[in-house]
């Protein structure tokens, strides 16, 4: 199965292969697909692209001087916001817009 939908009355689950997850919210969401962090805080938006760096939450936590506890919350956040099952998701996304972000720039 590549992409699996749950409609729960007011939230929708998507789950599957995580390019498949991708961009079904890119076909269905072009404004969210476009700018996947908008809905999140400047802490969350910090985790979430250390996250798509493929950083541990210990790695995380010391990096920005938190708890790992912290790093959790921020990531239960992340995934509410973005109604999003996981980390790979998650990484998804991440790496997205750092793309996107980095497309522009000439090295």
């Amino acid at each position: 199965m590549l992409v699996e939908l749950r409609d729960s009355g007011a939230d929708i689950a998507v789950s599957g292969e995580p390019d498949a997850v991708a961009a079904l919210i890119e076909r269905l969401c072009p404004r969210r697909a476009a700018r996947p962090f908008a809905a999140l805080t400047p802490h969350e938006v910090v985790v979430a692209t250390l996250v798509g760096q493929a950083l541990t939450n210990q790695e995380i936590a010391s990096r920005l001087n938190i708890s790992t506890h912290a790093v959790n919350i921020h990531l239960r956040h992340i995934f509410q916001k973005l109604a999003i099952p996981s980390r790979v998701h998650l990484a998804i996304l991440a790496r997205a817009d750092d793309e996107g972000h980095n497309g522009d720039r000439r090295d």
